[in-house]
């Protein structure tokens, strides 16, 4: 009778303590071009996170991250990310410094990352409130630094489903139909 009591309370507390791992997709859409000067309403910042409310205290901390991944659109690329430490590998560094989650506190995301071989690198550095980098350069690309920084108009979205890319303006299809017509009329005219 005690074993069984003893395996019950076992497996109930198993059961009280567990939290399944939850993957949350976040946007941050409309960011200012450091360089540049220019306020870029489609850019966007976008990602997901894995992690597991341990205590279930309804937020979720560095020591709760399982895992992120973060990119950069319009510009492209296949995102970065890491799981909840720093480390390095053969022409790799990378780094969490900082990351925290709530419904009230939105998102807070530090992290940095770098591959390095002979002449080519790449990396990329969030600081989520405040900036967002990425640079690269290698053989026959000039270097490329761009910083992109937070402004009262950037937006913050979070959810379980992928956030959608952002749907260009009206003005961006217009100039895209006229370099189409341009393009056509300069076809016909090599006729």
């Amino acid at each position: 009778m005690n074993k069984k009591m003893l395996l019950a309370g076992l497996v109930g507390t198993l059961f009280a303590t567990s939290a399944s791992a939850e993957t949350f997709y976040f946007a941050y859409q409309g960011l200012l071009n450091k360089d540049t000067g220019v306020f870029n309403p489609i850019a966007q910042i976008n990602g997901f996170f894995v992690a597991s409310d341990l205590n279930q205290d309804g937020s979720f901390s560095k020591n709760e991250l399982d895992y992120f991944n973060v990119g950069f659109t319009p510009e492209g690329g296949s995102g970065w990310g890491v799981g909840n430490s720093c480390g390095s590998a053969p022409y790799e560094n990378w780094c969490l410094d900082d990351f925290s989650y709530s419904n009230s506190n939105g998102l807070r995301l530090e992290a940095s990352v770098s591959i390095s071989v002979e002449d080519h690198g790449w990396g990329a550095s969030i600081d989520t409130g405040k900036s967002y980098n990425h640079y690269s350069h290698g053989e026959g690309r000039p270097y490329v630094d761009v910083t992109y920084l937070w402004t009262p108009e950037t937006t913050f979205q979070v959810g379980l489903t992928p956030i959608p890319a952002p749907i260009p303006e009206p003005a961006t299809w217009a100039m895209l139909g006229v370099g189409l017509s341009g393009l056509m009329l300069a076809g016909r005219r090599r006729r």
